[in-house]
C-alpha cells in the first residue's frame, strides 16, 4: 500500500517537474532580442486593451485618460516582469555565478596539478638524471686511456643528460617556481625577467618595484605571478615587442602589477570576444584569478601602440581576512 502511494505521488509530481523543465528551457532560450520582441507584442496588446476600454467608457476629464492608460499598462506589464523578466534575470545571474564558481574551481585544480607535477618532476626525474650523469662520469673516468671512442661516447651522453636535466628544470620552473613559495613574489618576478632575457636577448625586460612589499598571502603571490607569466608568454607569441616593463607598486591598501610592452598591440575594445578564441584564452584565466581575490583586471591596448596588462588587488580586505 505504501509503495503504491509513493508511485502515485511520484506520478502526480511529474507534471510539475515537466512544467518546471519547460519553464527553465523557455527562460534559457529567450535571448535579449527575443525578449524585446515579446515585450513589444505585450505592450501593443496592453495599449490596444487600454484604447478599447477608453472607447467603452464615457468622456473623461483632461488628464484622466492618460492616467487610466498608464494604469492599464502597469496592470498588464507588472505580471510580465514578475513572471517573465524577473525569472530570466535570476536564471542568468545563477548561471553566471555557477560559471564563475566552476572557473575558480578549475583554476585551483590547475594550480594544484601544476604544483604536484613540478614536485614529481623535480624529485623523480631531476634526481634520476643527476644520478645518471654521475654514473656516466664515473664510467668515463674509469675507462683506460686507450679507449678514446668510449670516452668520447660517455662525454656526449653526459652532455645530453645535462641538457635534459636543464630542460626538466625549465619545465619545473614554468609549472611552479619553487622560489615563489620560499622567497616570495618579488624575487620570483626578477628571476622570471632574467630568464626571459636569457631566452630572448633581443627583448629588453625591466623590473620596477616601488615600495617593495613583504611576504604576501600565497594566493595573491601566485595570482600576480601567473598574470606576469601569461603576459610575457603573450609578448613572445603575439606582441613582437622590443621592450617590456614589469612594475609592482604597493600602497597601504592596494597592490598593482602592470606589464607593459611596445609591441603590435590589439583591439582591446573587443578583447572579451577575442578571449573566446584559444589564442586569448589566457586572458580569461588572468581575469578570473584576480576577480577571485576581489581585485580588478584591465587591458589597455590598440593596434601598433603596445599593450598594458594591469592587475590590482585590495590588500586591506585580504589582511583583515
Amino acid at each position: 500500500m505504501g509503495r503504491e502511494k509513493n508511485v502515485a505521488s511520484k506520478k502526480l509530481s511529474e507534471p510539475g517537474r515537466a512544467c518546471s523543465g519547460w519553464n527553465n528551457l523557455f527562460v534559457l532560450r529567450l535571448t535579449p532580442e527575443r525578449l524585446l520582441v515579446v515585450l513589444a507584442v505585450l505592450i501593443f496588446i496592453a495599449e490596444a486593451c487600454a484604447m478599447l476600454m477608453l472607447d467603452l467608457l464615457p468622456q473623461l476629464p483632461n488628464g484622466w485618460e492618460a492616467l487610466l492608460d498608464s494604469t492599464i499598462l502597469l496592470a498588464v506589464l507588472s505580471p510580465v516582469y514578475f513572471f517573465l523578466i524577473r525569472p530570466i534575470m535570476m536564471e542568468r545571474k545563477r548561471s553566471e555565478e555557477e560559471i564563475r564558481r566552476l572557473s575558480r574551481q578549475l583554476i585551483r585544480a590547475e594550480e594544484t596539478t601544476r604544483k604536484s607535477l613540478a614536485r614529481d618532476l623535480h624529485d623523480e626525474f631531476g634526481q634520476g638524471l643527476t644520478a645518471l650523469q654521475l654514473g656516466i662520469e664515473t664510467l668515463r673516468n674509469s675507462l683506460p686511456a686507450d679507449q678514446e671512442k668510449l670516452t668520447a661516447l660517455c662525454a656526449r651522453l653526459s652532455g645530453m643528460t645535462a641538457q635534459l636535466g636543464a630542460h626538466v628544470r625549465s619545465i619545473t620552473a614554468e609549472l611552479r617556481p619553487s622560489m615563489l613559495d620560499s622567497l616570495g613574489l618579488v624575487p620570483t618576478l626578477r628571476w622570471s625577467a632574467r630568464q626571459f632575457r636569457e631566452r630572448l636577448p633581443g627583448i629588453r625586460v625591466d623590473v620596477r618595484i616601488m615600495d617593495e612589499p613583504e611576504r604576501l598571502p600565497p594566493e595573491i603571490e601566485i595570482a600576480l605571478y601567473r598574470v606576469c607569466q601569461e603576459s610575457l608568454n603573450n609578448v613572445v607569441k603575439h606582441a613582437m615587442a622590443r621592450q617590456v616593463r614589469i612594475t609592482l607598486i604597493r600602497t597601504r591598501s592596494l597592490l598593482t602589477l602592470a606589464v607593459e610592452d611596445d609591441g603590435n598591440g590589439f583591439d582591446a575594445e573587443h578583447w572579451r570576444e577575442a578571449a573566446a578564441d584559444h589564442h586569448r584564452y589566457g586572458i580569461l584565466g588572468m581575469r578570473e584569478r584576480i576577480a577571485e581575490l576581489g581585485g580588478s583586471f584591465s587591458i589597455v591596448s590598440s593596434p601598433g601602440e603596445g599593450t598594458t596588462v594591469r592587475a590590482q588587488i585590495p590588500l586591506a580586505t585580504k589582511e583583515k581576512a
